[in-house]
Formats: structure tokens, C-alpha cells, sequence
């Protein structure tokens, strides 16, 4: 078997335009300026069915002779299946495929074509869960001094002292938010792991950046390493990559 590149903008040629039909016909959503966060989703789901695929596992990728098709895991407005098709490129262009478009299961451009399942991200549901039980590490100085740029502007104009002690008290009061609420973690999809994400409130009581955690276990011992801070933008970028996120305080 061939190992496919899990680029897709290396593997397939994609005209935007795909795009702004796809965004059109699936379930109304905000995809963001120019459908940015569309292409950055449907990118990511081909990467990890790509994945999945060079390790042959192929029921999330298939590949024939004159198509190549993968569930974008999307739906139509009835709740159709939304499939990515791919045709050779017989454009002269770099790409070997080019993306035809977006399709409901029932329609004719999918006949002949065994249609994937869906592209699944994890292999344990208990990583989606924050497990409230351990205990958290955040490295401060790494959010504090290399990310300050994702920080509020006022929060920015403290003194070093002053934004360690309210961003320890942020977290503090994240993990007893989470603790009594575990639909208050939202996991995220990066580098082919699955990470969480914590509201911090620095400044009031909305939240103004995403805490990433990470589950981390070394010498017999299991905790949460608090790895780095997202703007809330980045932050439901990186979680609509594994679905719609439903949480309260993280939206569109």
C-alpha cells in the first residue's frame, strides 16, 4: 500500500470555491471570516483519515483507481452525511488529485464509491473527560513571558508579580469549576493528541484565554500539565476540530 501524504493541501488541489459551497449546504454554523475555519477543519479530518489510513486502518479513507473519499463529518440541513470527493487531476497541476466537492450520501457523484466512516480522533472516550482527581502544573512562566501577546491588554500592563499570582488564582478556580462541572473542559485535537481546555478569568468573571492541559503520566505518577494559554478564537478553532463545541463559554 501506497503511504498517502496527510497534507492535504499537498495531496489534493482545492478550489475555495468547494468550500463556500460546502458551508452553504451543511447545517448553518459560523466558519469565520472567508471560511477559514472550515478549510482548517476539513484539512484536519483528511490528515487524521490519511493517518489512519498509512497505518491500515481503511475504513476511514477510501482510496480507488478514480476517487478518493472521506466523511467530513458534517452534516446537510436533514441530516444527510457530507462526504469529501476526490478526482485525479488532470489539470497539469503539482497534486496528483483534485477535490471535486462535497456531496450527500445519496447523491449520484457518490454511486460506485464505498463511503467511509467517519474519522474518529481518539481511542479512549475518558480522554475527553477532566479527570478532576489529579493535580495541575501549569507552567506560568512559558504563558506569562513567551504567549503575554494572547493575554489581555490591561492584564499585560501588571507587574510580572501581579499577573503570577492572578493567573494562579485563574487556575485555581478553574479546576474547582471543573470539578463540579466536567462539561466545563473542552477537549481540542493537536499534533494527533487529544488536550483540553479550561476557561481562565484574569480579569472578571468571563473568561479571557483558554488554559491547554494535557494528561501526562511519568514515574507512576499521573497529573496535568498546564502547557500554554489560546485567545478564545484559537481556542474553538482547535475544539471544532473534534465537534461543535456546546459549552457555555466557548463559542463562536
Amino acid at each position: 500500500m501506497t503511504e498517502l501524504s496527510t497534507n492535504l493541501w499537498d495531496f489534493a488541489y482545492c478550489d475555495a470555491r468547494k468550500y463556500e459551497t460546502l458551508a452553504e449546504e451543511a447545517e448553518p454554523e459560523d466558519w469565520g471570516t472567508d471560511n477559514n475555519r472550515l478549510r482548517g477543519y476539513v484539512s484536519c479530518v483528511y490528515e487524521r483519515a490519511a493517518t489512519l489510513y498509512n497505518r491500515a486502518e481503511s475504513d476511514f479513507l477510501y482510496v480507488g483507481k478514480s476517487e478518493v473519499c472521506f466523511d467530513t463529518g458534517l452534516f446537510a440541513e436533514v441530516f444527510e452525511p457530507i462526504y469529501a470527493l476526490l478526482r485525479p487531476n488532470d489539470e497539469g497541476r503539482q497534486q496528483k488529485w483534485r477535490l471535486t466537492g462535497f456531496f450527500a450520501d445519496g447523491e449520484t457523484a457518490l454511486s460506485g464509491v464505498k463511503l467511509p466512516s467517519r474519522v474518529r480522533f481518539y481511542d479512549d472516550p475518558g480522554e475527553l473527560v477532566y479527570d478532576y482527581h489529579l493535580p495541575l502544573r501549569v507552567n506560568r512562566g512559558h504563558i506569562l513571558t513567551e504567549h503575554s501577546e494572547r493575554l489581555p491588554e490591561s492584564f499585560q500592563n501588571l507587574s510580572l508579580q501581579e499577573q503570577s499570582s492572578r493567573l494562579e488564582g485563574a487556575w485555581h478556580m478553574a479546576e474547582k469549576r471543573a470539578s463540579a462541572n466536567y462539561a466545563l473542559a473542552v477537549p481540542q485535537y493537536f499534533h494527533g493528541k487529544i488536550q483540553l481546555l479550561l476557561p481562565l478569568c484574569l480579569e472578571g468573571d468571563s473568561p479571557d484565554v483558554a488554559l491547554v492541559v494535557e494528561r501526562v503520566e511519568q514515574n507512576d505518577e499521573a497529573f496535568y500539565r498546564g502547557s500554554t494559554c489560546l485567545t478564545l478564537e484559537m481556542a474553538y478553532n482547535n475544539a471544532r476540530l473534534l465537534c461543535r463545541p456546546e459549552s457555555s463559554w466557548l463559542v463562536a
